[in-house]
């Protein structure tokens, strides 16, 4: 199992955003035991700021 989480995207409920990745982690860790290779990250939508990273 991997788990992609860029540094600089934000994310507003901390809280909210721990139990989503809670269950898909449960989720996943399943389907590792299934023989799958797993992904978890942050879906598409959500970009780094220019504002906040050194991005040029």
């Amino acid at each position: 199992m991997l788990g992609i989480f860029p540094a600089d995207h934000y994310i507003e409920d901390d809280e909210e955003f721990r139990s989503i990745i809670h269950i898909h982690i449960h989720r996943a860790e399943e389907l590792a035991a299934e023989g799958y290779l797993v992904t978890v990250g942050i879906r598409e939508g959500s970009v780094p700021d220019t504002n906040l990273s050194s991005y040029l």
